[in-house]
């Protein structure tokens, strides 16, 4: 009798353990091993109400030159939301509109984007608003960054600079939309790594794409394995690469993951002198904090 009761309770145990795991939500498909990720055949997830969430945190490291004043840290933190809301043909092209609503302080900007996959790519087809941010969020602060040698005020409009206003030199203007010409190619397919190609380029500036390699990134959304992009900086005007400018992106199976750019050794001013009363490092993570891909 004894023996049975013991084999009733592993039973019963064993029941209840596979249940749980059955109800598990969305969780498991962000942790897959890396011989279960075929990058040969992967697309960006696009079904109309996948949408993802991010917090976004933007760190100031200051470097007093009087080394007897010890380094601060000043932090700023700000949210976006995306979702897919419908699709749109373009150029006849069914693309994916991509809505972001951008939360930092009390303001509020929302971005939108018009999305494809192709059989070589993922390509952006059109936008609305990119690149607002510095106007709306300008800080009224009397220390400034010297990055590349150009001046910002804040973290966040380093960023703005370079994720967003490397704009292409080949769009069209109508009904406030930017119709990409020819569209910008996202990510190349397949995946493969040490891939490298030209993602926007101005008469100043040209910004390259470049696939390091796998990475495993956690983040509050869950451990996701994914595929490192690097931006490459050229700073044309000079003709040399900018080095002390580090960004990237993660991208997964349930989209982009994470964002960083990070600034080393630039000097910090004020506007009432040209003098440097230091150097910063900064930087400006973004990573997924909740998500639902179909």
């Amino acid at each position: 009798m004894k023996k049975l009761t013991v084999c009733l309770i592993i039973a019963v145990t064993f029941f209840i353990m596979s249940c749980d795991k059955e109800q598990q939500p969305l969780a498991p498909k962000s942790l897959k091993k890396a011989s279960t990720i075929d990058w040969e055949t992967f697309k960006y997830p696009l079904e109309i109400g996948n949408s993802w969430q991010y917090d976004r945190t933007f760190s100031i490291t200051l470097i007093p030159v009087d080394t007897s004043k010890a380094d601060s840290l000043i932090q700023a933190k700000a949210a976006a939301k995306v979702h897919i809301a419908g699709q749109t043909m373009i150029d006849s092209t069914n693309t994916f509109h991509f809505v972001e609503t951008y939360h930092e302080k009390e303001f509020e900007m929302i971005h939108e984007g018009w999305y494809a996959n192709q059989a070589d790519g993922f390509y952006c087809y059109a936008y609305k608003n990119a690149g607002v941010a510095t106007a709306l969020f300008k800080d009224a602060a009397p220390k400034k960054l010297r990055v590349n040698g150009r001046m910002y005020h804040s973290v966040r409009e380093i960023s703005d600079y370079y994720f967003n206003r490397m704009a292409s030199t080949h769009v069209s203007m109508s009904d406030s939309m930017i119709y990409e010409n020819p569209p910008t190619k996202m990510l190349p397919y397949p995946m493969t790594d040490g891939t490298q190609w030209v993602y926007r380029r101005t008469p100043y500036f040209t910004t390259a794409h470049r696939i390091v390699g796998e990475e495993a990134v956690e983040c509050p959304a869950g451990t996701f394995l994914c595929k490192k992009i690097e931006y490459l900086f050229y700073d044309d005007v000079f003709g040399r690469w900018v080095h002390v400018v580090q960004a990237a992106d993660y991208i997964s199976e349930a989209g982009l993951v994470k964002r960083i750019l990070y600034c080393t050794g630039e000097l910090w001013t004020t506007d009432d002198s040209p003098f440097p009363i230091g150097t910063v490092n900064t930087s400006d993570e973004m990573v997924l904090t909740q998500f639902t891909v179909k």
